[in-house]
């Protein structure tokens, strides 16, 4: 009885994690894109505050259900060689505090001189952030700012007021959030990519400095998807493509597949002379059931071959739908 053989694509043996990673990417990447349409300014203002003083700025009114968070920014523009300690904080109609955050600031500035020559200098930290989430907020708010202190480097008080500059931005997506989860993302796709790639477990390896050879092995099985690596390496005289005549035998020595297969060459040269050529081929199987197969393969024209070198793989995972051949062979010997 002849051997039963199917072409088929199938999806049976696709490892999806990859792809599902990679749909997860595409979701990040399109959440960066249309985070700015959600965000929206709801107050920018400058105000002058003094040393162990509370000003408190007109309330604004975040939109129910808006999603990311309320954010607060906060920038003191201090004289040079000053420092301040400031509280922010969030207060809801009743006047109790939702969310607070403490930062001090900074600005220095002076000369150097160093082999004759000279110049200004300057370091600053004038600014602060801070975000709430926006779903925690239901009502209008009033950011208030307090001074805890202040004075200069130089030991001096200072008494005089200094402007903060307050914005305050509604449905606020924090980019580094995303960048982050992309970049997880991402290198979650590429490790299970090398995974699915790495998979399967090596039955027949044979080499030959020659165009035939065989290999044996116990194999298959209806859920297990096998892959036949043909490598041929070639010298000078290789044409383009090579054909490799692959045979597969049960354990009774009866032929149950055979199939051409063109390998394509890749030509390596040396000062614009060809020196050698290498190609590879792989064809997926089904062997149903499992059992002992013997594979051959004869390489035609086999003038230019120098070496052969068959593999043939077992539990192999693929990334998308895949072109497989399923072969029953007869239950009987002929």
């Amino acid at each position: 009885m002849p051997s039963k053989i199917q072409p088929l694509v199938t999806t049976q043996f696709t490892e999806r994690s990859p792809l599902m990673a990679l749909g997860a990417l595409g979701l990040l990447g399109i959440a960066l894109l249309i985070a700015p349409f959600f965000r929206r300014q709801l107050l920018s203002t400058g105000v002058y505050v003094g040393p162990e003083e509370t000003v408190q700025l007109d309330p604004v009114q975040p939109r129910k259900g808006a999603i990311g968070a309320l954010r607060i920014d906060v920038e003191a523009q201090l004289p040079s060689n000053a420092w301040s300690v400031f509280e922010v904080q969030v207060l809801d109609s009743q006047g109790n505090v939702l969310a607070s955050a403490i930062k001090q600031v900074w600005n220095e500035s002076g000369t150097w001189q160093e082999e004759g020559e000279s110049g200004v200098w300057q370091e600053q930290d004038q600014a602060g952030r801070f975000d709430i989430r926006q779903a925690a907020i239901d009502g209008p708010v009033v950011v208030a700012i307090s001074v805890l202190e202040q004075g200069s480097s130089t030991g001096q008080p200072l008494d005089s007021p200094v402007v903060y500059r307050v914005t305050v931005a509604e449905g606020v997506i924090d980019h580094r959030f995303l960048w982050s989860g992309a970049i997880g993302v991402l290198l979650v796709a590429a490790l299970t990519t090398i995974a699915v790639k790495a998979a399967g477990q090596t039955v027949i390896s044979e080499q030959i400095n020659d165009s035939d050879l065989v290999g044996r092995g116990t194999l298959g099985g209806p859920n297990t998807l096998l892959r036949v690596i043909i490598t041929v390496v070639s010298d000078e005289t290789s044409p383009s493509k090579l054909t490799a005549n692959l045979a597969i035998n049960d354990s009774y020595g009866e032929s149950v597949y055979r199939r051409e297969v063109v390998i394509p060459l890749s030509i390596r040269r040396e000062e614009g002379k060809v020196e050698s050529a290498r190609g590879s081929a792989s064809v997926d199987l089904i062997l149903d059931p499992r059992g002992s197969y013997g594979f051959s393969v004869a390489i035609t024209p086999d003038g230019p071959v120098d070496h052969t070198f068959l593999t043939v793989k077992e539990g192999i995972r693929t990334l998308t739908p895949t072109a497989i051949t399923y072969i029953q062979p007869s239950t009987e010997p002929a």
